[in-house]
């Protein structure tokens, strides 16, 4: 193994200099028992008698020792450690001036560096809030969402309130249990009305998550039990937006639906129903007695020591018991129903799930491949600076430097060119962040609990530093193998072509195009799924269509006949509304109504088709519903304008008609949806075509529909038909029912097409960030090619030179450079469809009509990194075909 000069020095261990400092102290003491002895001699003693009185004189031989080793140590450590300060405060300073030398090498580095840590810290921001800690509550290992769930948690449902009762009171698994619900309420501000998220919750929420008001207080017990004046807490967003965070807000009154509400404190900061949609919530009401609770939220947390395993059984055995003397009505049917069981689900699961983390962890997988190639870019550039300075390194190594030292010094300036892109880069993800929460769509809510944090700070200079340290030792040792004589001798230009250095940096430039290609073919992938989504066949017309999900007053209870009633008078006056050109009442806008469970049978077949759980879609439509939507019956009829004549009637999709009677024509043909055996049967009258949204995944017996005739299911959806192109109907509409009914509630109001294209928010989103990374790492990509081969080509000066003045055409010089950097850009292409082959199969959840391995996406990823190699490679090949050659041949 070549001695390498200075190494020595620079990995000398700490027992080295222990033995040193043991050895001094021993002949030290040596010499003072020589020099006692020799005086004692001299005095007229015998030698044994003198060294004898010399060690009586001197004492404790042994503790005198420790004592000067531990003294002799402290001082040595001590001067090891100025040294090494001072040689590392040298090494800053002389960095510092380096960096300031070469302006445009340290900004086009740290803007490098930049660029990749802010994206990164930016995503891990919000991969660490989201997934990695996403319950930031005291014990919030322990909190857990309590649930119902069907087969193989296939399909969630909510505890009724009765069983959420047993649960609390009868469950010893659990320490701490609070209920909570959420709804929609108007918010009149003036003549301005809005649809707000409302959480309904008990105190204990906030004891639960170690919270307390930020102004004011929580409820007491008589507005607990609803034998108070309404009375609300306002979120903290909110009351810095709404009211611009005046403290006098206490007392204060706000409209809703209709009622007063005293305001009475205010939430803290990031305090919300920590439940899996995770809406952001405006204002919390106390959950009463009275309040309806159909869909209540059971929060809970466990003992110590017990797991969700343990809960999850002990609460089965109660449900269990529980529905065995319960009467089965309304939800508890459901509830009760064969294949379902209880489910504990830890709150860190619940709170950001589905293609949404998916689609994060890609993001943040993006980023982390642009921070390889800004990292690649980097090591690059130091490589060619290095390499510049090979002389002088040499005339250093020849004044005694060993190379551990100029390593050490080339790896500070690195650190510190990073540690300045760190910063850069902080300021970048700050604003990536603010950008990325203002522009989030609507269901990736979660996304305005994401900030900068301390901790995420530090995350980001500490990645600046790994960054700069790693990659910028390779460089280091490179430009640093050499010999001194050979570096001396040879001049500057042609110690930079060495063939270690070219393949190195052919190697990073590779890199950099491979990992651009798979940034390439997942932003492809998501282009070809949104595309295929926006070409899904609606089976209706959406263009002017507006739908109004209604409530009735929440102390009103609502029936059949108040229901036919107020849908007659509410119908007659929509009707009437200028631009309107027909209306109706369903349970839900097309392909999107309600969901219904139970045993799905076919007269003349001994046994249900599926057991009791199957999940179908249902939907209330009147005789009008299908011409108004322009939703095709395919087969049969719709419903009759009668509905005493069509009470025992229904329709059914395409997909169901097929399932159940294949070959067949399903009209005609009669169903039931109930195990009992007396239940009425309905004739199937009609087929329609299917309804497909944009990104629904439905499959299965999910696909399956069921329309019903109006008086079988509550009709509180508003649908019209309006003169499309025109101003919005909604506040026509909404001024109509307020004459019909004004105690209604309008728990949502949308244009379909503007709701549909919603439902497309999200992976539009996704696509532009991850469209905008893979543009980065093509830019990147393109600048290290660029970077590579004109620093190539200057060194290559004055072989291109002579070989055009010895007769080379300027055509052929070109074509070589060309060849070079094509080819570079060809070998990373392929590493990179290889590489893309594998990590996008990742990225499946969030495909829709393409699969993993799109043979377009890939073939138009490598020619459009291709493509831009070929520009990244021209201009540094035209300038090397223009050479002179007698101005080549003059150059150093």
């Amino acid at each position: 193994m070549p001695r390498i000069p200075g190494l020595r020095r620079l990995f000398r261990l700490p027992l080295h200099g222990q033995r040193r400092v043991a050895a001094d102290v021993d002949a030290e003491l040596r010499f003072h028992m020589e020099m006692r002895e020799a005086e004692l001699r001299a005095q007229g003693m015998d030698e044994r008698a003198a060294r004898d009185e010399a060690l009586r004189r001197f004492g404790d031989l042994e503790d005198a020792r420790r004592y000067c080793r531990a003294l002799d140590a402290r001082r040595d450590e001590h001067a090891r450690r100025q040294s090494v300060w001072q040689g590392w405060t040298q090494d800053l300073r002389f960095a510092a001036r380096q960096l300031r030398r070469a302006p445009m090498v340290t900004v086009t580095a740290a803007l490098t560096i930049a660029l990749g840590v802010g994206a990164t810290t930016a995503i891990y921001s919000a991969v660490h809030r989201l997934i990695l800690d996403p319950v930031p509550y005291p014990h919030g290992d322990r909190l857990v969402w309590l649930q119902q769930a069907w087969g193989n948690n296939q399909m969630l449902v909510s505890a009724t309130a009765e069983l959420a009762d047993t649960w609390r009171s009868g469950a010893r698994s659990l320490e701490l249990t609070t209920f909570a619900s959420t709804s929609e309420m108007t918010l009149r501000e003036g003549n301005t009305l809005t649809t707000e998220h409302v959480a309904l919750i008990e105190p204990s929420l906030f004891d639960m998550l170690g919270a307390r008001p930020l102004l004011g207080r929580t409820f007491d017990s008589t507005e607990m039990r609803g034998a108070s004046a309404p009375v609300a807490m306002l979120s903290y967003v909110d009351w810095r937006t709404r009211f611009g965070g005046t403290r006098d807000i206490l007392g204060r009154v706000v409209d809703l639906d209709g009622r007063p509400y005293t305001i009475i404190g205010v939430a803290p900061r990031d305090f919300d129903m920590p439940d899996s949609y995770r809406e952001r919530h405006a204002f919390f009401l106390p959950l009463t007695p009275d309040t309806a609770r159909m869909s209540l939220t059971v929060l809970a947390r466990l003992r110590p020591g017990v797991t969700v395993a343990q809960a999850t059984k002990e609460l089965d055995q109660l449900r269990t018991a529980y529905f065995e003397t319960a009467p089965r009505v309304g939800l508890a049917r459901l509830s009760a129903a064969t294949g379902f069981h209880a489910f504990v689900r830890p709150l860190g699961d619940a709170f950001f799930t589905g293609p949404a983390r998916d689609a994060l962890l890609i993001l943040f997988g993006a980023v982390g491949l642009v921070l390889l190639i800004a990292c690649a870019n980097v090591a690059n550039v130091l490589l060619a600076r290095g390499a510049s300075r090979e002389r002088e390194l040499a005339v250093r190594t020849a004044l005694g430097a060993g190379r551990g030292r100029i390593v050490r010094q080339l790896v500070t300036e690195s650190a510190l060119l990073a540690l300045l892109g760190g910063v850069l880069g902080l300021v970048l993800a700050a604003g990536t962040l603010r950008f990325i929460v203002a522009h989030r769509p609507e269901d990736l809510a979660q996304l305005s609990a994401v900030r900068l944090e301390p901790g995420m700070l530090a995350f980001g200079l500490v990645l600046a530093l790994l960054t700069g340290v790693l990659f910028g030792l390779l460089p280091a040792l490179l430009v640093t193998d050499r010999r001194n004589d050979d570096a001396l001798k040879a001049s500057g230009r042609s110690l930079a072509g060495r063939r270690g250095a070219r393949r190195v940096r052919a190697a990073l430039v590779m890199a950099e195009v491979g990992l651009s290609v798979v940034l390439l073919v997942g932003a492809g992938l998501l282009v070809r799924s949104l595309r295929a989504m926006e070409d899904v066949p609606l089976g209706f017309d959406a263009a002017g269509l507006t739908t109004l999900s209604l409530a009735p007053p929440r102390d009103d209870p609502w029936t059949i006949q108040k229901s036919e009633l107020f849908s007659d008078a509410l119908l007659q006056r929509v009707r009437s509304v200028p631009g309107v050109q027909g209306a109706t009442l369903s349970s839900g806008f097309p392909g999107h109504g309600g969901m219904m469970m139970g045993a799905l049978q076919v007269e003349g077949r001994a046994s249900p088709i599926a057991g009791a759980g199957t999940p179908m879609g249902i939907a209330s439509a009147t005789s009008d519903y299908f011409s108004l939507i322009r939703l095709p019956v395919v087969d049969g009829r719709p419903f009759d304008a009668h509905p005493d004549t069509s009470r025992h009637e229904v329709l059914i999709n395409a997909t169901m008609a097929r399932a159940l009677w294949p070959g067949e024509h399903a009209v005609g043909k009669r169903v039931r949806f109930s195990e009992e055996h007396d239940a009425p049967w309905n004739t199937v009258v009609g087929v329609v075509q299917d309804v497909h949204l944009p990104g629904q995944r439905a499959s299965g017996r999910r696909a399956y529909t069921v329309y019903f005739p109006p008086p079988q299911l509550f009709a509180l959806t508003l649908i019209v038909r309006h003169v499309p192109g025109g101003a919005s109907p909604i506040p026509a509409l909404r001024r109509a029912l307020a004459e019909v009914n004004p105690r209604m509630r309008v728990l949502s109001a949308s244009e379909i097409p503007d709701l549909l294209d919603r439902m497309l928010a999200g992976p539009r989103f996704i696509l532009a960030l991850l469209s905008g990374f893979a543009t980065l790492a093509v830019i990147l990509a393109a600048v290290g090619l660029y970077g590579v081969l004109a620093y190539t080509v200057t060194q290559r000066t004055r072989e291109i030179g002579l070989r055009i003045a010895l007769g080379a055409s300027p055509a052929g010089v070109l074509r070589s450079v060309l060849r070079q950097g094509v080819g570079m850009a060809l070998a990373g292409a392929a590493l990179g469809l290889l590489a893309a082959a594998a990590l996008t199969r990742l990225m499946r959840s969030l495909l829709f009509g393409v699969t993993p391995l799109d043979v377009p996406s890939y073939v138009t990823a490598a020619l459009l990194l291709v493509f831009v190699s070929v520009l990244a490679t021209w201009l540094p090949a035209h300038r090397a075909a223009r050479a002179d050659p007698v101005a080549a041949l003059r150059a150093d």
